[in-house]
This record gives structure tokens, sequence and C-alpha cells, in this order.
């Protein structure tokens, strides 16, 4: 991620990557102790931004409030991306929230705000162990979500994970078979956080056995088994939360 220094900062930002060419920006950031990002800070920038740019703006929401979904909205932005678990113990223990029903009200906040819902399920986010997950892939299901992506808990020197093992390649790749179960028209992503070793290999592999539909940074590999089966590969230079359009399109890594 692209760091910022404040408002004027993100705008100049903004304006130099829509000039190399990019399509959109992802905007992410620190949360405070309650899950909360400081939206109505950046707000009148970011509408700014889509005024007067054509990028396509999605936002790692946090867990927001109505009132920030809904200023994320009217200042442009079009899709919430949010983290959701299922287990009490790692709302509180990992995210330090009062509970799962920060989550659950977030996700009802993105949605009548007119948001794209779009969950990332995190496996292993309880120090590495698959807890939880499969009840979030439910409260997924009940949501509607335009899309959901799965990434792999990656431990981060300096933090009390930073020597935690992620789940395996196939307790990763059950979780989104379950998915494709669960919700049969729903896009699945294989998103960008994930191992880059000999196991993150073998996760691509899986996740396509799997029912993924959408795959980020992926490998020659992981492209020439999908051509095997007949698929038909198509590539864009996005976020793997945004559906397929034609103007992003791409003819392979970039």
């Amino acid at each position: 991620m692209i760091p910022v220094s404040g408002p004027s900062d993100l705008l100049e930002k903004a304006a130099r990557l829509r000039d190399r060419g990019a399509h959109g920006l992802l905007l992410s950031g620190g949360a405070d102790k309650d899950g909360r990002l400081p939206w109505r800070t950046y707000a009148e920038s970011i509408a700014r931004i889509g005024l007067e740019t054509d990028l396509y703006l999605s936002a790692h929401t946090g867990f927001p409030s109505i009132e920030d979904c809904l200023l994320l909205r009217s200042s442009g932005v079009r899709q919430g991306l949010i983290d959701v678990m299922g287990d009490p113990d790692t709302a509180t223990g990992v995210y330090h929230l009062p509970g799962l029903d920060s989550v659950l009200q977030s996700m009802d906040a993105i949605l009548e705000s007119g948001l794209s819902l779009v969950p990332h399920i995190v496996a292993g986010l309880h120090y590495g162990n698959i807890r939880g997950e499969r009840r979030a892939l439910q409260l997924v299901a009940s949501c509607r979500p335009a899309a959901l992506v799965f990434v792999v808990l990656t431990g981060l020197p300096g933090t009390p994970m930073a020597s935690v093992r992620p789940p395996s390649p196939l307790e990763v790749a059950r979780l989104i078979a379950e998915a494709r179960i669960l919700m049969p028209d729903v896009p699945l992503s294989l998103g960008c956080e994930r191992p880059r070793n000999k196991e993150g290999s073998v996760l691509e592999s899986l996740a396509l056995y799997a029912g993924i539909t959408r795959m980020a940074v992926w490998s020659e590999e992981a492209v020439e088994q999908a051509r095997a089966w007949g698929l038909d590969p198509r590539f864009q230079a996005t976020c793997c939360s945004l559906p397929l359009q034609p103007d992003f399109s791409c003819d392979g890594p970039v």
C-alpha cells in the first residue's frame, strides 16, 4: 500500500496514479480501537477524486457505522471490503472488537448504504488455526455479497503472530469448496495475501479444483492448469474484488 500523510497528499498521489494509467484506488489504513478508520477526515478528498477522475474507488472499510458507509458512498466509493470472522473469541482477541455484533452490524451498514459488499475471510486468522471460518461462510452467505475473497494469514515480523504457521493449502481449499456449495452464484476470489512458496503453488491448484473464479497475482502454472481444463482466463489490472470490466483488461501480468 502507498502511504499518505493527509487529505492533500491523497489527492496528489491519486492524480499521479491516474496519470500513470491506474484504473482505480483501494483505500485502506490502520483502524482505531473500535475498528474504525478516519473516513470523515478524508471524505472531501475522496469525493474530489471521484468527481475529478475516472478512478474506480474501493475501500477496506474497517468496521464502519452506517454514517461512515453513507459518507463513503456519497464520496464516490463503490465497494466496501470487510474482514468477516465467525468466532467471538477471534473478534475480541485478535481484532479487539466488542464481539461479532460489530461485524454483523458493519456488513448490514455496507449493504444498506448501497456500497457493493465484498467480504474477506482470512483463513487461519486465530493464530493459524481454522476457527470460525465456516461460521463466517454462513454469515456471508446470508448477506448477498457481490463477491467473496479468501486470503491466508501471514505472520508479520514484530507482531504476536510473527512465527505462526498458516493453515495448509488443503484446509484453505476445503473452505473455498464449502463456499462454492453455499454460494454457487457468487464470484470467489483467491486474494493477494497468501503464501508465495511451494505451498502457495499447491493452494492455487487446489483453489481451482475447489471452484475459485478469480485469482490475484496468479502464477503461470495456475493459468496453464485453467487452460488445460478448457477454461478461458481473462486478465485485468485491478484488485480481485472488482468484476470483469473490458476497460480494465490486459494481456497478462502487469
